[in-house]
Parts: C-alpha cells; structure tokens; sequence
C-alpha cells in the first residue's frame, strides 16, 4: 500500500479550509436537533428530520432493528473508512463478524471479570487530579487493551491512541459529506488511504496481530487482507470510542450527587459482582446520552406499516435518542433517573433501551462493553472522589457523542 500524503503525521488538508469546522458544527447541530425533538409532544414532531425520514417510536424501531435485509445497513457514514463488519450487509457481513464475534464472546465471560478489571485498574491508579482531562485517554488505553487481549493480538496501544483524534477528524467528515454531499473527493481517498496505511503499519509491526489477520482470512485469500485490516482497526476505534465515552460522561454526572455517589461507592466497595445501583446509573447514562445517538437505514423494498410508508431507497434515521427518550416506552423520559425503576425493578433492559441496537445487527461487544464499564465505574469510585463544578459543557459528536471536555471536573484521593 502507498502512503497517500507526503506527510507523515497528519491528514491531507482540504483545499477549502472551513469544510472541517462545517462538519463539527452541522453534525453537532443535527444532534442538538435529535435532542431538541424530545421535549416536543410526539404529535407535532415532524416525522423528518432535514430530508430523511426519522423514525424514533418504540415499535417500528425495533422491527427495524429486527429486520435488517429490509432496513439494511446504509455504507454512506463509513464505507470510505474501509470494509468492517460495521458497514456490509448479507453474506459479507457475516464472514466479517465471524472473524471477530467468538472472541468478544469468549472475553465476556463472568470468568474474564477480573482481567477487565485489571486493565481499568491500572488507569484509574494513574489518574492524576492536576490534569483531569488525560482520564480520557487513560480510559482509552485501558478499552484498547482489553480490546487486543480479547483478540489475542498486541499492537502498540500509544501508536493507536495517536492516530484516534484523526480517526474522528475523518470520521465526522465522511457523516458531514453523507448530509451535504462530498467536497473534493481526492483529498477524501487520500486521507482515506493515509489512515489505513497507519494502521497497516501498527498492525504489520506486531506478529500476533499479523497471524490474526492470516488466520481471518483463511490463508489463501490475499486480496482479503488490505479489508481485514480495515475492520479491525473500525472494531478496535468503535469499541474503544462508545465506552469511553459513555464512561466520561459518567464522570461528570456522579460529580453533581454525592449522595449517589456515597451509595454508588459502598456498593463497590462491597467486593460483589453484583452492582445493582451502579448498573442501573451506567444504563441511566446511556439512556440519556446514547453513545451512538443514531443510525441511518436504507429500504430495499417498500414498506408500509406501523401507521408510516417507506420508499425502496428511502434512507431513514433511527433516533436513539428518540427513542430512549419516548413518552410511550418511559416514565418521566427527560429526566435523568440514577435507579430508574425500569433498570432497577427489571431483570433484563426495556426494549427501548437500545444503545447497543438489537436484533442480528446488534453491537457484537455488547456484552464486553457493559461488563468493561462496570469494571471501570467500581474502579473509579473505589480510589477516587468526584467533584463536577460546572455542569454542562456541551458535547462532540464523531460517530460517538463525547463531553465536549471534562473541564469542572475534579478528583480527589479517597
């Protein structure tokens, strides 16, 4: 492969220097609008959202979910990332999956508790009070490391946590040019090609990571390599980028209560596996502030039902954000609730929480991700005291929705 740029460190830059402060802004807007909705009756929402049909109603989005050769995977968010499992459909999709999917499930096992833990351990002992804002990486490190255990692979973790801001540079641009239509698609491959070259090199350095990709591709497919690279690294940027996020933002909500904090404290302090109240406080956050705000689908065939008609070729947005926030599915839907009674009075998650999605499309770390946030909430809370000045800082979004910062928060030694 060709490195695509004469520089070795960054991303090509655009000829049109604002096109990267547009994409931040028109994608951090969208969201505001995804959220804005939420306070509106349900029966003045628009059922659009710009010039795609949105779809956020309990029912019809879970046989979306469940019906994904009708509402298939749309490539246009992050086909131009590379081939992953994250954005084929039908038979690809599933040789891509199985390439990766026994091992998530062989790291979620209850057996393999102590392992994550040890990984998040060793972040949470490194944090230091005066420079709140390196926590991010910290976690990052740690999601990554478990991450390359459960594949068995042991690529440089520094030379993966260096490229990430670009990763995200990228990604927003190619959900920005998916609204608005692409600009300067040269400069779009190339940056395109730069990232996958980076990542080639980190991978092809490690002999593990290198038998994993043989392995994946059975030996004789070569032509399979260049898009077995491509999925691990979205695998390994997807996964380590949702729970991070999901674990900064809830840092900065433990800090506005101490009470629940105090109780969220004694139960990981308790030495059981069994956090009912932590549990229910990390779906809290989740629930409000999806990691993956929304999704896009394509019909490949009319649809009509659940009182809405679907074009074949229509793109629809599926709001998680509607969704975990819908008057029909919810009790007191716009508020944040610590111990919301349909987390901590049910066994299993409601249908309309769905920030893993569901169905044959649903998040293959799903259950490494729950058990990686647990792991790292106990952790935390067992060395640490939170303290959140300034409640609001806004957010990023690049495929997932982020504090915009940790600023106005602080720790302190237990």
């Amino acid at each position: 492969m060709v490195l695509a740029t004469n520089n070795p460190t960054a991303l090509q830059p655009f000829d049109e220097p604002s096109i990267e402060s547009d994409a931040r802004k028109t994608l951090n807007r969208i969201i505001l609008e995804l959220l804005k909705r939420t306070v509106v009756p349900v029966k003045s929402r628009s059922p659009n959202i710009g010039n795609l049909a949105l779809v956020e109603e309990p029912e019809l989005a879970e046989f979306m979910m469940r019906n994904p050769s009708l509402f298939q995977k749309n490539f246009a968010l992050v086909a131009a990332l590379g081939d992953s499992r994250f954005n084929l459909n039908g038979a690809r999709w599933e040789t891509f999956r199985n390439r990766t999917q026994p091992a998530y499930n062989s790291a979620s096992r209850p057996s393999e508790r102590s392992s994550v833990a040890s990984h998040y351990q060793t972040a949470v002992d490194a944090f230091d009070p005066d420079n709140v804002n390196d926590i991010e990486v910290l976690l990052g490190k740690a999601a990554l490391r478990v991450f390359m255990q459960a594949l068995g692979i042991s690529p440089s973790i520094d030379a993966f946590i260096g490229l990430f801001p670009q990763v995200r540079t990228h990604a927003k641009l190619l959900q920005y040019f998916s609204w608005r239509g692409v600009k300067e698609p040269d400069v779009l491959a190339k940056r395109a090609n730069w990232l996958d070259t980076q990542f080639s090199d980190i991978f092809m350095a490690d002999s593990l990571s290198r038998d994993f990709i043989q392995q994946a591709i059975s030996g004789s497919q070569l032509d399979e390599w260049h898009p077995a690279v491509t999925d691990l690294m979205q695998n390994a940027f997807a996964g380590t980028e949702t729970t991070v996020a999901t674990l900064c933002w809830a840092l900065r909500l433990v800090g506005q209560n101490q009470a629940l904090q105090e109780h969220m404290r004694e139960e990981a302090l308790s030495g059981t596996n069994d956090m009912p109240v932590i549990r229910s406080f990390m779906s809290e956050v989740m629930r409000c502030l999806p990691p993956i705000p929304f999704v896009v689908r394509e019909l490949t065939a009319d649809y009509e039902g659940h009182g809405r008609k679907f074009k074949e070729g229509q793109q629809i947005v599926l709001s998680i954000v509607g969704l975990h926030k819908h008057p029909d599915a919810w009790s007191d839907p716009n508020q944040f609730h610590a111990t919301r009674s349909e987390f901590i009075d049910s066994k299993s998650a409601p249908k309309a929480f769905r920030p893993f999605l569901s169905g044959p499309r649903v998040c293959g770390g799903k259950r490494l991700a729950e058990m990686e946030m647990l792991a790292a909430m106990a952790a935390i809370l067992r060395k640490w005291h939170i303290i959140t000045d300034e409640a609001d800082v806004g957010y990023e979004y690049a495929l997932a929705m982020r504090p915009a910062s940790l600023g106005g928060v602080r720790i302190e030694a237990i």
